[in-house]
């Protein structure tokens, strides 16, 4: 199995600071974390959740649910540190990663907030992910039109995410991969201003994943860019081996 990748990480034109932090991974494990704004330490809970799959990722041997495993464990070194600092008490952090496993050849997710991953695949864009926020409750009750989310208020009330309980739910989802399967995670900064249409042609346009990335933040910036935007893009080129 073979892929190529790129990040970007941008503060925006609003932000005093990047609370975003990423993960790409010679191992075929990217992740995306979006520290919660307004919030004590944001900046301090991504960067352990991007960390605890870091060290998930390096063990000698993936053991079956590895993943969502390293997600709790992401939680726990959360609350830990708030415990021993006062300051970044109630700190907490959205998490979507995924893993490419090339024995089984396919991807798994672990996800929980509103980092979303995307799938290009035969030109078409299909989401993922479902977003842990009150405006997909509302849109799933039938109170708000899907066709008007993109910059909706309700975006930005989280309904989960690490670091705020000890009791972790989290989504799961495993697919088979095919070659030129391209996967897009990204935060809130560029899934909340963009519509997925646009985010659709910036990956279509037959570019390599860092200049499409660089796209989007630019399109971003365009629209005003109101909060730190980070986006991890993975091309398959080749299947695993039979």
């Amino acid at each position: 199995m073979r892929w190529i990748s790129a990040a970007i990480s941008d503060q925006g034109l609003v932000r005093r600071r990047n609370e975003d932090a990423f993960l790409r991974l010679d191992e075929g494990v990217f992740a995306v974390a979006d520290g919660m704004g307004g919030h004590p330490a944001g900046h301090v809970a991504s960067r352990i959740a991007v960390d605890s799959v870091r060290e998930a990722a390096a063990a000698a041997e993936r053991a079956p649910g590895w993943l969502a495993e390293a997600v709790r464990a992401a939680n726990r070194a959360i609350l830990e540190r708030a415990g021993r600092e006062p300051s970044e008490a109630g700190m907490g952090t959205t998490l979507t990663v995924l893993a490419l496993d090339e024995a089984s050849g396919t991807a798994s997710i672990a996800h929980i907030g509103d980092c979303r991953v995307y799938l290009r695949r035969g030109g078409g864009l299909t989401r993922l992910t479902r977003d842990d926020t009150a405006l997909q409750e509302a849109i799933e009750s039938g109170r708000v039109d899907a066709s008007r989310e993109s910059g909706h208020p309700l975006g930005s009330v989280l309904t989960r995410v690490l670091g705020l309980d000890e009791d972790v739910q989290l989504h799961e989802d495993r697919l088979k991969l095919l070659a030129g399967d391209q996967f897009l995670l990204c935060s809130d900064g560029i899934c909340g201003v963009l519509t997925d249409e646009e985010i659709a042609d910036a990956l279509e346009a037959d570019r390599a994943p860092g200049e499409a990335l660089a796209d989007l933040v630019a399109l971003v910036t365009a629209r005003g860019a109101p909060d730190n935007a980070t986006a991890v893009s993975v091309l398959l080129t080749a299947p695993a081996e039979a």
